[in-house]
């Protein structure tokens, strides 16, 4: 057979007498940890001059070719002119007298491209951010790459319950972590690598509607303080009788707007601080030879303008320390975070501990001050540094896995980027196009009644924080007592949450998941302190959720830092949903299919009469049906095709799988709209006693939380008029989307199939 190949644009010089055989297949159903490309047996090539210079020349004594170590870009044409192969990879080695070379395609470029990188080398500028109350409602009010899914993730959480003695949710978004949306991540990767992709799962809630959690708990601040301003050298300036401004003599750091007369320390910026200071002070109630008395020392705000001797104009901001002894060591590190806006200006007053009593500092005394003013600066939330140790071939797995995808590499088309189809088992084994084969059958070889590696249970595992953790695993089971009992078809990087049980903390007044990314420890009581809690922070703990939306503007929730010092509140934010994320709920939604032929597998070996254009035309997407075998099949391979001879193929039959998309739990089966008044009438499979009705486009493009439902039908009155979707909320569950419209002059009855 003659050939035409061309490797890196050059064309190379081939034997006529070359015999080569193709071999194709798709990524293989008897393994779903694998991907598999096409290739070609080794074609020899001949050294001539040319093929010598093509091959810069390889194998010559002094060479430097990188031939054998670089990506080479090679097209196959059969002597007809037929393209078996378009811009493939050649894989080239000496084989003596000849070159030998392997040609590969189909999703060989896809995984090498991405070979050795990891999701660190996307360009994730646009999710780093400051974490701070600011940028977290402000994930919930766009359409952000990142959001904060409120969840409990094993920290302090705040006061989310509701009791008669805590009226309103607090949240502490301290110990919250951003999610990253999994699509926005997968078209990184597509864009980055400069190739496209198509499938309808990519549409769909269960796909678009996916976040992986930031890997580590990181709290707002405490890493990365900024020390502005520093001094050990002071002297005590009396203001009136009773009190003593602390005035620095020398800085050993400065970074403020202005120190105004040593005393008044102005800052730059608005934002969080917290103090620290030590010493000895030697206070007494007057002059020489006045009793001694204990020191209170605090911060004063704005006072540089006060009046001389006019303590009144100094008072209490923040309180440093009471009762400190005459002439004994001290050291003051108060937890409290304050605020401060642009240029405004603390300073350090002494007093005694009745402040309407004489009161000074007895400078005989060799008294000693050290002052440090640290900026309490945001944590940053850096995604590029945190995804450093999650390659991307394993975050495309966890996908394909999780949605049972096969890849298809689309014909390529000159000019334009590859394409890869990924489609559900589903879309591959029930509802493809079909193809008769049965003028191509040449015979029969061979039939397994096994296929590939499969066991009498394969096993869907999650990662766990209980290493014997498995209530979210799931499996495949095969009826067929001659295989293996069990194995690990799938093992996920990514981590279950905790499993739900009596001892499950509530969260907004209802067991929900617990996303562990920080662990408690308990610090039993002292002399010196209560029993508290610690929370240590846990690395590389990936978890996929998803998130729902509250929107309730007449009951906002609170939302506050405590270490930055700041709160706000919001009526539109995001709650956290594990729904259909367990592996059995995957398994029963995507891998039916597949479940139909492990149970039943008839793999046939069988003889294929196929031409140039039928194997370069062919589509692994289709099904094909063979007369004489009675069958539908998937064709698994096509093994060593050579021009002219029959080709051993392996075909997979196919069975026909009932879809068993689980039915939903609320489902709304018929409205009455009279004007602007509706009634929903729905069926629920769920405990709960009430559900929350959510309309679309009542308050903009977003989903609004309006009332809590606890009648059947339930009635509602609509304000605005025009075009909404309604749909049901409980338990962290949706139920289907109705369209409606209101009008003042419109009423009809929708009936829901």
């Amino acid at each position: 057979m003659s050939i035409v190949l061309y490797i890196n644009g050059q064309a190379i010089d081939t034997d006529s007498k070359t015999v080569i055989a193709q071999t194709k297949q798709v990524n293989d159903l008897n393994s779903l940890d694998t991907r598999e490309a096409n290739f070609t047996n080794k074609i020899k090539i001949p050294k001539t001059a040319a093929n010598v210079r093509a091959m810069k020349f390889l194998a010559v004594t002094g060479n430097n070719s990188r031939i054998p170590y670089q990506e080479n870009v090679c097209s196959l044409y059969s002597e007809s002119g037929e393209c078996f192969v378009y811009n493939g990879r050649a894989v080239v080695t000496d084989g003596g007298d000849n070159y030998d070379v392997v040609v590969y395609d189909g999703i060989i470029d896809l995984y090498k491209k991405i070979e050795n990188k990891t999701l660190a080398d996307l360009d994730l500028q646009g999710i780093s951010h400051q974490k701070n109350i600011a940028n977290i409602k402000n994930s919930w009010l766009t359409e952000h790459r990142y959001k904060y899914i409120l969840a409990d993730y094993n920290g302090e959480t705040g006061r989310t319950n509701i009791t008669d003695d805590n009226l309103f949710s607090a949240v502490n978004v301290d110990y919250l972590v951003p999610s990253v949306s999994v699509s926005w991540l997968w078209n990184q990767i597509f864009e980055r690598f400069g190739f496209s992709y198509g499938g309808g799962v990519f549409d769909t809630e269960s796909f678009v509607n996916l976040w992986m959690t930031y890997p580590k708990g990181t709290t707002s601040a405490g890493d990365n303080d900024q020390l502005i301003f520093e001094s050990s050298f002071y002297s005590f300036i009396n203001q009136g009788t009773s009190h003593v401004y602390a005035k620095s003599l020398l800085q050993t750091t400065s970074l403020l707007a202005g120190l105004i007369n040593g005393i008044h320390m102005k800052v730059n910026a608005t934002g969080a601080y917290r103090i620290k200071i030590k010493g000895k002070l030697y206070g007494r109630r007057g002059g020489v030879g006045s009793e001694q008395r204990p020191t209170k020392l605090y911060l004063a705000k704005n006072g540089q303008n006060a009046p001389t001797n006019s303590y009144l104009y100094l008072p209490l901001f923040k309180l440093l320390g009471t009762d400190i002894p005459y002439g004994q060591d001290f050291e003051l590190s108060p937890p409290e975070i304050f605020t401060l806006q642009q240029f405004e200006s603390i300073c350090i007053v002494a007093t005694g501990t009745d402040p309407t009593k004489a009161y000074n500092i007895n400078t005989s005394q060799d008294n000693k001050l050290h002052v440090e003013l640290y900026r309490v600066n945001p944590n940053v939330i850096d995604f590029g540094e945190a995804l450093s140790d999650f390659s991307i071939r394993d975050f495309l797995n966890e996908v394909i896995q999780r949605f049972g995808l096969t890849i298809f590499p689309d014909k390529p088309v000159h000019g334009q980027p590859q394409n890869y189809t990924f489609l559900t088992l589903q879309e591959m084994l029930q509802t493809s196009d079909i193809v008769n084969w049965s003028s191509k059958f040449v015979r029969k070889l061979s039939e397994n009644y096994t296929y590939g590696s499969y066991a009498q249970k394969n096993w869907f595992r999650y990662n766990y924080n209980d290493k014997e953790g498995s209530h979210n695993d799931g499996f495949i089971s095969v009826d067929n007592v001659n295989l293996p009992d069990s194995r690990a078809a799938v093992s996920s990087k990514i981590y279950s949450p905790e499993k739900i049980t009596f001892a499950t903390l509530p969260y907004f007044n209802a067991k929900g998941n617990v996303f562990k990314l920080w662990e408690k420890e308990i610090v039993e009581a002292t002399e010196e302190e209560d029993e508290h809690i610690n929370y240590k922070p846990l690395d590389k703990r990936y978890y996929f959720l998803r998130a729902f939306q509250i929107h309730t503007p007449a009951s906002p929730i609170g939302v506050y830092s405590g270490q930055l010092n700041t709160s706000a509140s919001a009526v539109r934010y995001y709650r956290e949903n594990f729904y259909k994320l367990g592996f059995g709920d995957i398994i029963n939604d995507y891998y039916e299919p597949l479940k139909q032929i492990l149970n039943d597998v008839v793999m046939v070996n069988a003889e294929l009469y196929l031409n140039d254009n039928d194997v370069v035309n062919f589509d692994f997407k289709k099904l094909y049906y063979i007369e004489q075998l009675s069958s539908h099949f998937i064709v698994n391979k096509i093994n060593n095709f050579i021009t002219g001879k029959p080709v051993k193929c392996e075909l997979v039959r196919v069975q026909y799988a009932p879809s068993m998309a689980s039915p939903l739990p609320i489902r709304i089966y018929k409205v009455i709209i009279a004007r602007h008044d509706i009634a929903v009438f729905y069926n629920s499979s769920l405990a709960a006693q009430s559900m929350e009705l959510q309309v679309y486009n009542y308050s903009g493009p977003v989903w609004s939380s309006l009332s809590n439902l606890t009648n059947n039908p339930f009635p509602f009155n609509f304000t605005p008029e025009g075009n909404f979707k309604i749909r049901l909320f409980a338990e962290g569950l949706y139920s289907n989307e109705v369209d409606v419209t209101i009008s003042s002059t419109f009423s009809t009855t929708l009936l829901i199939p």
